[in-house]
């Protein structure tokens, strides 16, 4: 489990964590594969789940089922409450 300020440490593009839905993703290895190209760097060291379900800098519209299903590859543990 990890606390926000932990996730804050990591804000960076090369060393990337994103919370999303209570859960931490180290997407750090992702990024250079990343569709939506340095779009998923604004999220790094943050809460990113609006981002995340928004894509307000592509579609506008939430992540397919198909990239929510690769995310569990880049899961590192669950938001400290």
């Amino acid at each position: 489990k990890y606390s926000l300020a932990e996730i804050a440490k990591h804000s960076t593009k090369e060393d990337c964590w994103l919370l999303i839905h209570d859960q931490v993703y180290d997407v750090t290895k992702f990024i250079p594969n990343h569709p939506g190209r340095d779009a998923i760097v604004q999220g790094c060291g943050q809460d990113a789940t609006n981002l995340f379900e928004t894509r307000p800098m592509g579609t506008g519209t939430p992540h397919s089922d198909k990239a929510r299903n690769f995310m569990t590859e880049y899961l590192i543990g669950d938001l400290l409450k």
